[in-house]
């Protein structure tokens, strides 16, 4: 038998094997994916309601937060049930309200998921497990789209299946999904966009392309930061392209075309809404020293594949070194996926990467801000680095070319990421909260203190937001108002109510100021920290009369 011959027989062995999956490996990809639908699902009801998700109520309900001011934050005292109602849907606001109070108010949030969310609740209820499965099915979505993706990249189901298994039990993946705002959405988003991009590049028909559009598109209403995947994309084409014109490259600046012309009008919402936007994000432009915001990149890249709530404050060195043991492997991964596939694969996931990556990095460090430091700006960054460590596992774990110990080492590896990915899924699924709540981490504990009193009466400045969040796990007997306004009246309110809580102690400092009778002291307060840039921090204040 010829060398030729032996080695077109080895091909055919090596073809077949990306077609064929062994069945313990199957085993292993079907099990963290059954776990992973089940943690999507558990406790949704349970964990903490935070700020964020009664912003996506309010614009569930349609009302805004203009809506919301002028009925009800006249310095009137309302009742607990008077500042729910615009947290739920009602016969007088329907979707073309929400969508003109995002315009108006958030541009920088497109409305995509707030109006799914709004049908959603609509047909099935407005508790909070309901509003908050919306997500929880989506997330599903992202299963058969990083399995099709993985499929065009590599050519090969195994690495879809190892996809799938990575992504079901990542406890990054799975918290976003209990979460009422659009980050999930985003994912799949981003995972069906460049999988029908791929396809698009292949086939190279307008109907293809049509899809790939259309598929964008959706991105873009869901997050504007999508805008950064339809560039890695185009770079992706255009270097694939070897900088030619040729039919993808027109194919896809047809469809660049055809995604600015169907988002224009939000484009026109951020315009004449800028100021609102440039508002409701100035915190992420707060400066930070460059150290933290080092450790916290570091810090984050672990969280695709473990998360067990880290308090830097801690010095546990196990966490520490199983920290740096993932980055090393994503690291490694990259490194292999670039070493060992062609240009039209690696680049893909490269673009992706770091497209993202240094939009955000670069503005923080020239600029200063801490933008660069959460992490739900850098899914795309997640997605990419969870498929290049699927292919390294896969192809480690199955290869030929490398010694038995080798594949039974890898195979290891696999148990323990996803081992890891299982344990830290199964400490968080239980916790009423997690460190995506930030300043809420803590809320019931807050409002138990409140709900201890007899006649409470809760007080928050026109420079706060409504207490939503709060409202939501007081009894009814609470009784609330906006102040600034009218702060003279908390006299009178002293001797109405058994106990005065205070939201801002910046709310009452002209009335202490006037009043000498009167003091706040601190109620309650707790800190975390949820990484080394973000202190979250709850405080409750408690005014008394000395005299």
């Amino acid at each position: 038998m010829t060398n030729r011959v032996v080695e077109k027989q080895k091909q055919v062995v090596d073809q077949t094997k990306k077609y064929f999956m062994p069945k313990w490996l199957l085993y292993l990809a079907i099990a963290p994916l059954i776990l992973g639908i089940f943690f999507r699902f558990a406790n949704l009801d349970t964990k903490v309601y935070w700020g964020d998700e009664t912003i996506t109520s309010l614009r569930i309900s349609g009302y805004s937060f203009v809506n919301v001011e002028r009925q009800s934050f006249e310095g009137k005292i309302i009742d607990l049930e008077d500042l729910n109602a615009y947290q739920y849907p009602n016969s007088e606001k329907n979707s073309i309200d929400t969508v003109t109070g995002l315009a108006a108010e958030e541009p920088q949030h497109p409305p995509l998921y707030f109006i799914l969310a709004r049908w959603w609740v609509q047909l099935f209820g407005d508790s909070v497990a309901v509003t908050r499965s919306v997500s929880a099915v989506i997330s599903l979505f992202a299963f058969p789209c990083i399995y099709f993706l993985c499929l065009e990249l590599f050519g090969s189901p195994i690495v879809g299946w190892v996809a799938i298994a990575l992504i079901a039990v990542s406890p990054l993946h799975v918290l976003y999904a209990q979460e009422a705002r659009s980050s999930i959405l985003w994912i799949v988003t981003i995972l069906l966009s460049s999988w029908t991009l791929l396809r698009a590049m292949r086939l190279k028909t307008p109907l293809n392309w049509g899809i790939y559009t259309a598929t964008m598109t959706l991105g873009m209403y869901t997050i504007i930061a999508s805008g950064l995947v339809a560039i890695a994309h185009g770079i992706y084409v255009i270097v694939n392209e070897n900088f030619k014109l040729t039919k993808n490259v027109k194919a896809y600046l047809i469809s660049l075309i055809g995604i600015i012309i169907l988002f224009l009008p939000w484009v026109f919402a951020v315009l004449n809404n800028a100021s609102a936007a440039d508002e409701t994000t100035s915190w992420s432009k707060q400066p930070v020293a460059l150290i933290p915001l080092i450790r916290t990149w570091i810090l984050n890249l672990s969280k695709a594949f473990i998360d067990f709530d880290y308090n830097f404050k801690q010095r546990d060195l196990l966490l520490y070194a199983a920290i740096l043991a993932v980055i090393l492997l994503e690291t490694y991964a990259i490194y292999f996926l670039c070493r060992h596939t062609k240009k039209q694969t690696w680049l893909l996931i490269l673009t992706l990467i770091l497209t993202t990556a240094l939009a955000w990095v670069i503005p923080d460090l020239t600029m200063g801000g801490i933008r660069s430091s959460i992490v739900r700006y850098f899914m795309p960054c997640y997605v990419g680095i969870q498929i290049a460590v699927a292919y390294l596992l896969t192809t480690q774990m199955l290869s030929e070319s490398t010694k038995t110990w080798q594949r039974k080492l890898w195979q290891l590896v696999t148990i323990v990421i996803l081992s890891g990915s299982i344990l830290s899924c199964a400490i968080a699924s239980p916790s009423i909260a997690w460190w995506n709540k930030y300043n809420d981490y803590d809320l019931i504990e807050a409002a138990k203190i409140i709900d201890r009193t007899q006649r409470p009466l809760i007080v928050w400045g026109n420079n706060l937001f409504p207490p939503f969040h709060l409202a939501r796990y007081l009894e009814p007997k609470t009784k609330l108002r906006s102040l600034d306004a009218n702060i003279n009246e908390l006299s009178n309110d002293c001797d109405r109510f058994s106990d005065i809580f205070i939201l801002s102690s910046r709310t009452v400092k002209t009335f202490l100021e006037q009043n000498p009778d009167y003091k706040i002291e601190q109620a309650y307060k707790w800190q975390h920290s949820i990484d080394p840039v973000f202190m979250a921090e709850t405080r409750l204040w408690k005014l008394t009369k000395t005299g």
